[in-house]
């Protein structure tokens, strides 16, 4: 008999150590839910902002008939730049670019080669593809706001054509990152 009961007793312990067991296993899971709902969520913010950022910035945006030129690119990230524009904010766009695509995009200079010799950044663009296109300047977008012209990122598309335009801006290299990284989960998809 008291065998019996001694078995009884340890299989009771055992229930309750397994129940116990998977209360502490669930109330995990919960923790562990709850926390990757706060990440969603602040992801979630971080990505409205950023649509914020873009939209209040395209307001303020003068294309210049940018939109409709002819490169001498197709199916290729362009990113756009001229000598009179910040060099640490050019920078932070081609760290970005260097580590997503280097090879993917090619930096068009709306300058003479030889203005471009003095620009501070000069080194850091020997690592892209360069080409530089002078009669260009004429159409880079600009701030209505100060009239300062704006670097911009595009996709060209197989016409030679701007098929999505954006205009990065200093300290947001996430959107940067985040605007770059769609368009060639896009490319990958397309080829």
């Amino acid at each position: 008999m008291n065998l019996r009961k001694n078995e009884s007793r340890i299989g009771g312990l055992l229930l309750v150590g397994v129940l116990l067991a998977v209360v502490v296993l669930q109330h995990r899971l919960i923790d562990a839910c709850k926390a990757e709902s706060r990440r969603s969520h602040a992801t979630v913010l971080q990505s409205l902002k950023g649509i914020r950022l873009s939209a209040s910035r395209l307001l303020d945006v003068s294309l210049n008939g940018v939109d409709s030129l002819v490169f001498p690119e197709r199916d290729r990230l362009v990113y756009c730049i001229t000598s009179d524009m910040c060099d640490s904010c050019i920078e932070e766009d081609l760290e970005v670019l260097y580590r997503l695509c280097k090879d993917s995009v090619r930096v068009i200079v709306a300058e003479e080669e030889d203005e471009m010799k003095k620009f501070p950044i000069n080194g850091l663009l020997k690592s892209f593809q360069c080409s530089y296109l002078p009669g260009l300047l004429q159409n880079i977008p600009v701030e209505k706001s100060t009239g300062l012209s704006l670097k911009f990122l595009a996709y060209v598309g197989d016409d030679s054509k701007i098929r999505s335009i954006y205009f990065p801006m200093k300290g947001e290299q996430w959107l940067t990152e985040a605007y770059v990284r769609m368009l060639l989960e896009e490319l990958v998809h397309k080829g």
